[in-house]
């Protein structure tokens, strides 16, 4: 579905800062990043990607816990999947919100390693390299690996998050969720649920009862926000 304020265009490798994979040099910016989990509402989330389909189901928290339960960020979308029609009805009005605080939450979580990321970013362009989602990425032009065609929704929410971080580091403008219904297990997320990095994580707790922890123990209480 076509978004408006993201209309499809062309880009180009050699003037963007692209990333297809978590291990390329902007790959930082993968919503499948494993290296720098976070924690939002004293819940510990092991990637982005977790977090922005848990938020699909804010009135399910056991949709939530398993998909936030799953060890691996392709396993928490395929979760999500499974749980496709009971999807918030309205998802594809908000999808977009969800996805620009969730990104703006990691990056308060790092403000550092993020931080530097964007800053060598310059001004170029952000795009999401890929071959099968041209509205969140962009994909090659007729076999075309340098030619990119498609809407880049997250690469064009990482830029505006950069612009407001060159003005605020702090992102104060975008800690509190644009959409309605920000539930996770239960609990309202508000400006004040600031996220936190693993490494400034206070005594950790046991995870819910009903999860494995040999599979999810990267999903706890902690003493984060």
């Amino acid at each position: 579905m076509l978004n408006k304020e993201y209309p499809d265009r062309s880009w180009t490798c050699a003037e963007s800062a692209w990333f297809r994979r978590p291990s390329d040099p902007f790959g930082r910016f993968h919503n499948f990043c494993v290296e720098m989990p976070f924690a939002v509402h004293r819940v510990d989330l092991l990637t982005s990607e977790h977090l922005y389909q848990a938020l699909r189901f804010p009135h399910l928290p056991e949709v939530q816990l398993q998909i936030l339960c799953s060890p691996t960020p392709k396993g928490c979308k395929l979760i999500a999947r499974e749980h496709d029609a009971r999807t918030r009805e309205d998802w594809l009005d908000v999808r977009v919100d969800v996805m620009r605080w969730v990104v703006a939450c990691r990056v308060i979580a790092y403000p550092n390693t993020l931080g530097d990321l964007l800053r060598a970013t310059e001004q170029m362009p952000i795009v999401e390299y890929s071959k099968r989602d041209q509205f969140w990425g962009a994909g090659p032009v007729d076999g075309d690996c340098e030619r990119l065609q498609g809407q880049n929704v997250l690469g064009c929410l990482i830029g505006e998050i950069r612009e407001v971080w060159l003005q605020d580091p702090a992102l104060e403008r975008l800690r509190t969720p644009r959409f309605a219904d920000a539930l996770l297990l239960q609990e309202q997320l508000t400006a004040h649920c600031v996220p936190s990095c693993r490494e400034s994580f206070g005594e950790r707790r046991e995870p819910p009862a009903c999860c494995d922890p040999e599979s999810c123990d990267h999903v706890d209480e902690t003493n984060g926000c």
